[in-house]
């Protein structure tokens, strides 16, 4: 009696095994993986201040083993670090300081990053954040450049299967 009973058992299981979703996959994306990341209006020192957010997205998927691990147009957190408009009676110059710092991945963790290099001009695409020049501005569309800044693990979730 008992060969019967776990054949029906096995009977009834087999089918839950067969239709089951494949199990999520793990994707370790490493600490200097670049992120293009783009502006969406134009900023200017005029306009902004010291710990105000910048509006920023991910320019386009973010792809590692084959997986897409950030997706474009996420939400980047970046913030204005210093801003001092130009002056012509005083001679100065003007200035832009930014800091891009994290982005949410596909499972929702938070993707910390850095400014790819710390000093360089805003007029060079793909630029990195800071411009120190007389008339700093970001334009609407332009891209810079980030980097992961320590190595994550992402869980790619498995595809949905038509049942």
């Amino acid at each position: 009696m008992r060969p019967t009973r776990f054949a029906i058992t096995a009977l009834a299981i087999l089918p839950l095994l067969v239709y089951a979703d494949p199990p999520d996959k793990s994707v370790a994306v490493p600490e200097g993986t670049k992120v293009i990341v783009r502006a969406t209006e134009s900023v200017t020192p005029k306009y902004v201040k010291a710990g105000q957010k910048l509006p920023f997205v991910i320019h386009e998927d973010v792809v590692f083993d084959g997986q897409v691990v950030i997706r474009a147009k996420s939400p980047v957190e970046a913030i204005v670090t210093d801003s001092q408009p130009a002056s012509s009676w005083s001679n100065r110059q003007g200035r832009l300081d930014f800091a891009i710092e994290a982005v949410q991945a596909v499972d929702g963790t938070r993707v910390e990053l850095k400014n790819y290099k710390d000093y360089a001009q805003l007029g060079e695409t793909p630029g990195f954040g800071h411009a120190y020049y007389s008339n700093p501005k970001i334009a609407s569309n332009q891209t810079f450049v980030a980097a992961v800044k320590k190595d994550i693990i992402v869980r790619i979730a498995a595809p949905e299967t038509a049942k």
